[in-house]
């Protein structure tokens, strides 16, 4: 994940209408998180979502599909 905004960030995987947090995303930082084969199996189409700790707009990616060890970086914007 990298971070461009001036917040903090919890990050989220949100798959099959289930929303499992994956951790903080400090500000102006890129942060790795890695994907159980459990959240990654069988998931179809997942989204991320990024939501600022103190105020602001949840931001989510577009529906992507997740492949076995495959590496997935999404960006939140600066504001």
């Amino acid at each position: 994940m990298i971070n461009r905004s001036s917040a903090d960030v919890d990050i989220y995987l949100v798959r099959t209408g289930q929303r499992i947090r994956l951790g903080l995303a400090p500000n102006n930082q890129t942060t790795k998180f890695s994907l159980t084969p459990a959240l990654t199996i069988g998931a179809g189409t997942v989204r991320f979502e990024a939501v600022p700790l103190v105020g602001g707009n949840t931001i989510s990616t577009d529906p992507t599909t997740l492949q076995p060890n495959a590496t997935v970086t999404p960006d939140v914007p600066p504001p």
